[in-house]
């Protein structure tokens, strides 16, 4: 048996659109007072933003150590028949990873690794004639940054074209 939901981090956002009067002020015993009233009475994340005059974030950072356990996008209420970590939702999510994350150098829009030995040698001159051209504009942050991207474009070129050989 799945414990039962609170709420989603969707509806989190969802309730923060509203801006409170109590919002980002210290917390007082009182608050946490009627933060327990809330929790006793039964009252919805909404209802208790209303009641407390504060935002989702903030309700559910006070109520998270004591009454709630947060799983996969989800926070389930804590009581003494379940265990701290909740079973996943009912809901049977699709895996849609089909491949495994790579990481892409890429020059000029190009794939580092599908690049011919000529395209990367190309790509180096073309980085040293472009790097050339800027030392007769005078220094700026835009030309300091554009060498900075034309040294790591030769750098990695090269880097490409020494596993090769």
């Amino acid at each position: 048996m799945n414990p039962t939901v609170f709420c989603t981090d969707n509806a989190i956002a969802k309730i923060d659109q509203i801006k409170r009067t109590r919002h980002g002020l210290p917390w007082s015993c009182d608050d946490y007072e009627r933060l327990q009233l809330c929790v006793e009475d039964g009252l919805t994340l909404e209802g208790m933003c209303n009641y407390l005059q504060r935002p989702a974030a903030g309700v559910i950072a006070k109520m998270r150590d004591k009454y709630l356990t947060y799983c996969n996008g989800y926070y389930y209420w804590k009581n003494a028949n379940q265990s701290e970590t909740p079973t996943q939702p009912e809901t049977k999510l699709e895996n849609t990873m089909t491949q495994p994350l790579q990481t892409l150098t890429l020059i000029f829009g190009n794939d580092i690794k599908k690049c011919s030995p000529e395209d990367l040698i190309s790509v180096i001159t073309k980085c040293q004639n472009e790097l050339t051209s800027l030392t007769n504009i005078p220094r700026n942050k835009w030309t300091e940054k554009r060498s900075d991207e034309l040294r790591a474009a030769i750098t990695a070129a090269v880097d490409e074209l020494n596993t090769r050989a």
